[in-house]
């Protein structure tokens, strides 16, 4: 069991709360870092803020709000790693305030929060995290939904599963072990019809508790979509190769969005800057899968 939060950290990839916090800084949209005075849930206060800009001036506008991060708190618990588009700010009185979003937890004293510049959009910028994961080559990943079931051959495959290259099948538990499936074929069917997972023998079932008796689906896929702050990013994908492809997608949307950063030498140097860090993190964190050819076991039913 890890000892501290740090030790946690080691063990875990990052969350898209931090994910998208260092892109913005990245990009350069980062305006304020600052610890806070207090709070609550749906504010931040920070009663030490000097800012010549009046009122609302981070507040939600034509363009979207100012976007705020709590980027650590210190319990290192919730609200750290949540975020939200700033709805009002007020400066007038004697207690600079923030609202923003509901959080899970009380902002505290102490808690360190960030402020991002909306050049994109908190939501834009999601988007594009979710792009730039997509350009990862695939990794592997595990379907535990189906069971066996008695007197049943066919089933319908997962629709995740489906879209994809099925790598293996195994049966069983992780207290009991996991053994080979059966033989096996896949039928597809066009649409939105799922897939057919047809064994040419009957699988294991337990008719007490099903869960003894679950699928381990292995298959080759595309990232997951992330769209919540503690959404994790793959564990098969580093820190640094995930902010990498997802720093290539936001600075891409960027200039798409400024056409005339094309005849800009400056911005287009900081594109290809950018596309030497992802292309380096590739080579350096390659997507980890399972041998493809490891030694298959034999199913002596099959014999």
């Amino acid at each position: 069991m890890p000892s501290n939060a740090a030790e946690r950290e080691r063990q875990v990839n990052v969350q898209l709360g931090k994910l998208l916090e260092e892109l913005y800084v990245a990009l350069g949209l980062q305006v304020l870092r600052r610890a806070a005075t207090g709070g609550s849930t749906t504010t931040v206060v920070d009663t030490g803020l000097i800012n010549r800009k009046g009122d609302g001036f981070y507040s939600q506008g034509s363009n979207g709000g100012h976007i705020m991060f709590i980027s650590q708190s210190t319990d290192r618990a919730a609200p750290e790693g949540q975020f939200g588009e700033i709805s009002n700010f007020t400066l007038s009185t004697s207690t600079p305030t923030f609202t923003v979003p509901a959080m899970t937890a009380a902002a505290a004293a102490l808690d360190i929060y960030a402020v991002m510049k909306p050049s994109i959009q908190l939501y834009e910028m999601i988007g594009r995290v979710n792009a730039g994961l997509r350009r990862l080559p695939a990794m592997e990943l595990v379907d535990l939904t189906l069971t066996g079931l008695q007197d049943t051959r066919v089933y319908n495959l997962p629709f995740a599963v489906g879209a994809y290259e099925l790598l293996g099948i195994e049966i069983g538990n992780d207290t009991d072990g996991w053994k080979d499936a059966p033989g096996f074929s896949i039928t597809p069917n066009a649409g939105s019809t799922q897939d057919k997972l047809v064994f040419v023998s009957q699988p294991p079932y337990n008719s007490t508790t099903a869960a003894n008796e679950t699928f381990k689906i292995r298959y080759l896929a595309k990232h997951p979509t992330l769209s919540i702050y503690s959404d994790y990013v793959e564990k098969s994908v580093a820190d640094e190769l995930a902010l990498a492809v997802c720093a290539e997608a936001a600075y891409e949307h960027l200039m798409i969005k400024r056409p005339a950063w094309f005849n800009d030498k400056t911005r287009l140097g900081v594109l290809s800057f950018i596309q030497t860090k992802k292309a380096d993190a590739m080579l350096a964190n390659p997507i980890r899968i399972k041998p493809a050819d490891r030694q298959q076991r034999i199913n002596l039913s099959e014999l």
